[in-house]
């Protein structure tokens, strides 16, 4: 890999995937455009970025088939490995990889959903609080809904 300013080139052979940031960027982006016509909420799978706040006073959200969450300004994204896996050599994969290893990351969260000031801070919190664990994400302060590898659902920050 070479950095020139701004531009990076990659080697021969060499593939980047912005799924990690990319989706909570083209919300965010899509968000600013369509906020000219009024309040917006734009999805992309996972990443919520919303402008504006609708005549209902709150965007619904749903986390999950029982949790819905209230949002009127920011940003919300989810990073898990319920949906995203495989398997190779017999072992369950997925895509949340740990940058000390390179390997799928291990860890007792099974998705983790964060509010961030948009969804790009959403998106990095949650891939950050999900290499770290339950307990970490539940003691940031950040306002989270963790799914355990257990099933156990809970709550933290200002969703608390």
């Amino acid at each position: 890999m070479e950095v020139d300013g701004r531009r990076i080139r990659l080697a021969p052979g060499a593939r980047l995937d912005l799924g990690g940031i990319g989706k909570g960027f083209a919300a965010e982006r899509a968000a600013d455009l369509l906020s000219a016509a009024g309040p917006c909420l734009v999805s992309a799978g996972g990443d919520v970025a919303v402008r504006g706040v609708p005549a209902a006073g709150t965007w619904a959200v749903g986390i999950d088939d029982e949790l819905t969450v209230g949002l009127d300004q920011g940003g919300l994204a989810t990073s898990g490995r319920d949906r995203r896996r495989w398997q190779r050599g017999g072992r369950e994969r997925h895509h949340l990889i740990d940058p000390l290893t390179g390997l799928p990351a291990v860890t007792d969260i099974l998705r983790v959903t964060v509010v961030g000031r948009d969804a790009v801070d959403a998106e990095i919190h949650a891939k950050v609080l999900f290499l770290g664990g339950a307990a970490a994400a539940l003691a940031s302060g950040l306002s989270t809904v963790v799914v355990t590898d257990d099933g156990r659902t809970r709550r933290g920050g200002a969703l608390a």
